[in-house]
C-alpha cells in the first residue's frame, strides 16, 4: 500500500557530507503522522503518534509506534542495530528479527534536493527560522521538506505526495519535542522475548509506515 514510503525518509538519506544539512548524530522526539491511499477504488488511512531515538554514532534507532490502521489499533517497537546487523520488531508480545545489510546512513536533505526559500514560523519575539526543500522521490511522487536553519538541521515537518506505483499517496509528518543526545541508552536493547524469535514478517503496510524512517535493507532471519 505505501511502497513508496520504504523509498522516502524522515530526511532523505545522505551517505558523507551534504551540501545542505544533516540531523544532529544523536536525538530523540516525536512524530505525529497522517497517511491515506486510493488502491482498487478502495480508500486506506494511517494516523500515528511516533516516538524515535537517533543514534548515528552508536549506528542505533528505536521506534515506538501507536497507530491506527483503517481504523484498527496497533503499537509495534521496532529496534535497529546496525553494530550486531538485527532489527528487532515488537507487536503486542510478538518479536520477531530481521537482518540488517549494509551500513547506517546518515539522515542528511539530499543533494538532489531544490530549495524552496526561508521562512519564519510564529511572531514577534518568539519565532523559529526554518527552511523548505522539494524532494524528488521517485519519477510520479515528491516530498517537501522543512527543517530549522543551519547545520545541523532538525526536522520540523514532510509532506508527500504523488503517485507510487500508479497508487494515488498523501502523507503528512510534523516532528515536535526534539532533544539532542539519547536519555536512556537501554532503550535500545531488544525485550527477552526477541531472543531466538525466527523471522516473520510483517504486513506489508506495517512494515512500509515503519521502514520509512529506517532506511534498511532486510533479509530472513
Amino acid at each position: 500500500m505505501f511502497r513508496l514510503l520504504l523509498l522516502s525518509a524522515v530526511l532523505a538519506v545522505a551517505l558523507g557530507q551534504t551540501k545542505f544539512c544533516c540531523t544532529p548524530d544523536q536525538w530523540e522526539g516525536y512524530l505525529g503522522e497522517i497517511a491515506g491511499s486510493v488502491v482498487s477504488g478502495t480508500t486506506h488511512l494511517i494516523t500515528g503518534n511516533i516516538s524515535i531515538s537517533y543514534d548515528y554514532t552508536n549506528t542505533k534507532m528505536a521506534t515506538s509506534s501507536y497507530l491506527v490502521i483503517d481504523g484498527k489499533n496497533q503499537d509495534v517497537t521496532v529496534i535497529m542495530d546496525y553494530q550486531k546487523k538485527m532489527m528487532y520488531t515488537i507487536i503486542g508480545t510478538q518479536c520477531t528479527t530481521s537482518q540488517l545489510t549494509g551500513d547506517m546512513m546518515k539522515l542528511c536533505v539530499p543533494d538532489n534536493a531544490m530549495p524552496s526559500g526561508k521562512f519564519t514560523y510564529g511572531a514577534g519575539s518568539t519565532t523559529l527560522d526554518a527552511m523548505a526543500y522539494l524532494v524528488p522521490a521517485g519519477p510520479d511522487s515528491t516530498v517537501y521538506v522543512t527543517t530549522t536553519v543551519g547545520n545541523p538541521c532538525v526536522p520540523i515537518g514532510e509532506v508527500l505526495y504523488g503517485t507510487p506505483n500508479k497508487i494515488p499517496t498523501v502523507q503528512t509528518m510534523g516532528y515536535y519535542n526534539i532533544s539532542p543526545g539519547i536519555k536512556d541508552p537501554q532503550i535500545f536493547n531488544p525485550p527477552s522475548s526477541c531472543s531466538g524469535q525466527k523471522f516473520l514478517k510483517p504486513a506489508p503496510v506495517l512494515t512500509n509506515f515503519l521502514m520509512k524512517h529506517m532506511h534498511a535493507k532486510v533479509t530472513k532471519h
